[in-house]
């Protein structure tokens, strides 16, 4: 934040201190900084390109990390199952209860891996801000998939940028907004 009007930016740095101990806090801090410093000694670099854990941290997995490795899945397993009426999302008069959420997530989970994708695999999620937007994050989450975000409003140039660089399988968008963006060699499936 530039509090003071300065140009002087301070960032804030708010930790889940049951995923990171006290004691990492400062290690944590200090590698975004890093990887920040990275992307500004280069900013042509692909995004991909530099490490997010040194060498030494992905070979040890006992760094005090306490995240069980499903957790995020067991957690919206859990939310899912225990508040399967209750209301998820809501748009104007539309809503859309956990469960309706649940079988939507499912479906687009089975699709996703009819198409081939599993962990570690790439996709562009390409929407307005909706109900399918969430319902691909929530898809690509629960399969391990990378999932690069853009906004509706992403020009051109900047989308076609971004598919090239993020070596991605597949594109998932709305039929409207899949019109606007046809060229391009990566597969696009509309969730519509």
């Amino acid at each position: 934040y530039d509090l003071d009007g300065s140009g002087t930016l301070q960032l804030a740095f708010d930790l889940n201190e049951s995923t990171f101990p006290l004691e990492r806090h400062q290690e944590v801090s200090a590698h975004f900084l890093k990887l920040m410093d990275d992307f500004l000694d280069d900013i042509h670099m692909p995004i991909g390109k530099p490490p997010l854990i040194s060498e030494p941290k992905a070979r040890d997995t006992s760094d005090g990390l306490t995240l069980p490795q499903n957790a995020l899945r067991f957690r919206l397993d859990t939310i899912f199952r225990t508040c399967t009426a209750s209301i998820a999302l809501k748009s104007g008069e539309h809503t859309i209860s956990y469960g309706q959420l649940r079988g939507k997530v499912d479906r687009l989970s089975n699709l996703l891996l009819s198409k081939g994708m599993s962990k570690g695999d790439r996709a562009v999620l390409y929407f307005h801000r909706s109900e399918e937007y969430i319902t691909a994050v929530l898809a690509c989450l629960e399969l391990g998939i990378t999932f690069i975000p853009l906004g509706s409003e992403t020009p051109s140039e900047r989308f076609s940028y971004i598919l090239q660089d993020s070596d991605c399988s597949l594109v998932l968008s709305t039929s409207a907004l899949a019109e606007q963006k046809r060229a391009t060699d990566i597969e696009m499936y509309c969730v519509d």
